[in-house]
């Protein structure tokens, strides 16, 4: 139930596991892939790729980045990490990177078309059908689950009284193979690089604050971010 990266992604593995797979979603291909993200993905993630046969199909929509800047603006502390502190088997690899980020439209859209070529899985998307008789569920319908609730599954969270808000921008002086993490008062502050001197900017503050933020012009809210950048 849910055919966002993270229900694809468990409908591919269960599939190539030997299940017979039903995935759906209310909404249709479209409006599925509008939606305006990215990802990031650590090596774990690229060892689940490996397995799943999907690594090199969609490495080409990842754009990796080479260093990563953590600073905590806290305790006035830096900790760069770079190629150069992986494992000497990672790190002598032709794709080496400390990560690699993605957009949405793209990794989604490949993944989607994993599953629909996939002779062991039917996907629904538009109109969600109510399954028959089935060994297994897997809730992957979003945070708020209609499927998790329907079922009665509790879950434990904590409010961290945090939103957070995420911009596009191209920006100047960083390297275009460089990420950063900076860790806040307000909360963390992301640079995702998207290549092409663009980046994802992933601002977390109280709610109040994003709100401000939002409600800004272009001009003053590049004031206030080039006032947060380091």
């Amino acid at each position: 139930m849910g055919a966002g990266p993270t229900g694809a992604l468990a409908a591919l593995a269960l599939a190539d596991a030997g299940w017979q797979v039903t995935i759906g979603d209310p909404l249709d291909r479209a409006a599925l892939l509008e939606r305006s993200r990215a990802y990031a993905f650590s090596h774990s993630s690229q060892q689940l790729l490996e397995r799943l046969g999907l690594w090199q199909a969609m490495a080409g929509a990842m754009v990796p980045f080479r260093q990563l800047q953590l600073l905590d603006l806290g305790a006035r502390a830096a900790v760069p990490f770079s190629v150069a502190d992986l494992a000497p088997a990672l790190a002598r690899r032709s794709d080496a990177a400390v990560g690699w980020i993605a957009q949405h439209r793209p990794v989604l859209g490949l993944l989607l078309d994993h599953v629909a070529a996939h002779p062991a899985i039917t996907l629904q998307l538009g109109a969600l059908q109510a399954p028959g008789a089935v060994d297994l569920v897997v809730a992957a319908d979003g945070p708020h689950s209609p499927t998790r609730d329907a079922l009665g599954i509790g879950v434990v969270h904590w409010s961290y009284r945090q939103s957070c808000l995420t911009a596009m921008v191209q920006l100047r002086g960083s390297d275009p193979d460089e990420a950063w993490e900076l860790l806040r008062p307000e909360g963390p502050f992301a640079l995702l690089p998207l290549g092409d001197g663009r980046v994802q900017v992933v601002w977390s503050a109280p709610q109040g604050r994003c709100r401000q933020l939002e409600s800004l012009g272009d001009t003053a809210f590049l004031d206030a971010l080039a006032g947060a950048l380091p």
